[in-house]
């Protein structure tokens, strides 16, 4: 998960500064970047969604905690959140 983070932070750097070329009118500009870093932009959609799944995972887990379950239910239920997390983040790799 940590490296999804990580990869997801140099993806959303190029994707902002891809974007602020555009907007700035800098055309040239952004078409050389997109050139030059374009593996990287064609990523960044695909981790958007990640980050959007592992948010809502971790709302789930938020809210198992503050349930009226057992201990021992909310740490299964938990742990099954974590694994769901885990495989959506080796999705990204």
């Amino acid at each position: 998960v940590r490296h999804m983070y990580e990869q997801a932070k140099t993806l959303e750097q190029a994707w902002g500064t891809w974007r602020a070329l555009q907007k700035t009118g800098k055309s040239a500009e952004a078409a050389e970047f997109l050139a030059a870093n374009r593996e990287e932009l064609v990523k960044y959609r695909p981790i958007k969604q990640v980050k959007r799944a592992e948010a809502k995972i971790n709302e789930a887990i938020r809210m198992i905690e503050r349930s009226n379950k057992t201990p021992e239910e909310k740490k299964v239920l938990i742990a099954a959140r974590n694994k769901q997390k885990d495989t959506i983040a080796r999705y990204v790799k």
